[in-house]
């Protein structure tokens, strides 16, 4: 490898040696391109290309963009695999460039220019430029640090997005561009991100049309049933039902009271005749006489008891009596 390196020239007095003392290496052409970058990002800042004044929103739902691409790298398939996933329904005009090496540079700015030509003779018709590659060194990337890109960005009347690169590579067409992507697949999200998120709305704008006519309809049926019901319910032939089956209940509960009434009659007549029965003379006669000789005989019975009771009293007297008598003791 080629190197550059840098440090400080000592001497070692005792022996008269020189020796480099090393406090920087970088390969060589590197720190010339770091430096050139430096410079033209200073000298570009200085006249504002870089401010966030100058940069143009992107479109939410641009239709055709320009590409400004090598046809044969990575990014184009990166970029066109996340719009098919996307939004298959976006439209690219490919402006094939070299995107590194001699004249890479100057290609992609004529590549801007001519997309900006076209738009600008047929109005509406590019809603948006990207310019992309995928990642690599420094000088894999100068192309994108050139000022004549810089200038093709800053002077374009279509908004640019710059993808070049990894998410850790920078270069002046990210910070002229109106919008800078990380990566370019990245950049295919951003570009697409209002499709999506329209999708998503429309999507679960549907959902709830889908809900809301599901509830209206519901809610018409049940009216419906309920008017439906009503009118049922109130049609005269439902008036004249419900009266012939109230005048029914009534013959019903009439003949029921009828022979509920008589039934009673008959209990009461019943009840009645016999107790007139049980009230003959002839049956109170044999009543009466049936209790006298009850009382009869009760009554000799008790005579009996009584005439029995006595004898006994009169045997223990005269047993007491004969204990006592003088001719016992």
């Amino acid at each position: 490898l080629k190197v550059t390196l840098g440090g400080e020239i000592t001497v070692y007095e005792p022996r008269g040696n020189y020796q480099l003392r090393v406090t920087t290496v970088e390969l060589e052409g590197v720190g010339a391109l770091q430096a050139a970058f430096e410079r033209l990002k200073a000298r570009l800042q200085v006249e504002g290309l870089f401010e966030a004044s100058r940069k143009r929103p992107i479109p939410t739902f641009p239709r055709r963009i320009g590409l400004v691409t090598s046809p044969t790298g990575a990014a184009i398939r990166d970029v066109l695999h996340v719009v098919e996933r996307r939004y298959a329904g976006l439209e690219f005009i490919l402006v094939p460039v070299r995107v590194q090496g001699e004249g890479a540079g100057s290609q992609i700015a004529g590549a801007i220019i001519a997309l900006n030509e076209w738009a600008e003779a047929n109005p509406g018709a590019l809603d948006l430029i990207l310019i992309t590659r995928g990642g690599g060194s420094l000088e894999d990337l100068w192309a994108f640090n050139e000022e004549v890109v810089a200038r093709a960005i800053a002077g374009s009347a279509v908004p640019v997005v710059s993808a070049v690169g990894h998410e850790i590579d920078f270069t002046i067409a990210d910070f002229v561009a109106d919008l800078r992507a990380a990566t370019p697949s990245a950049a295919a999200e951003i570009i697409t991100a209002g499709y999506v998120l329209a999708a998503g709305r429309l999507l679960e704008s549907t959902r709830r049309l889908h809900w809301m006519f599901g509830r209206t309809f519901e809610d018409l049926q049940t009216r419906t049933e309920a008017l439906l019901s009503r009118l049922s319910r109130m049609h005269p032939r439902r008036h004249l039902e419900a009266r012939a089956q109230r005048l029914d209940d009534l013959s019903l509960a009439l003949g029921r009271g009828a022979r509920r009434r008589l039934r009673e009659a008959q209990v009461t007549v019943g009840s009645t005749s016999r107790r007139l029965a049980d009230r003959r003379p002839a049956v109170l006669l044999a009543l009466n006489r049936r209790e006298l000789g009850d009382v009869g005989r009760r009554l000799a019975r008790a005579g009996r008891r009584q005439w029995d009771q006595y004898g006994l009293r009169l045997e223990r007297a005269q047993r007491a009596l004969g204990l006592l008598s003088p001719l016992n003791v």
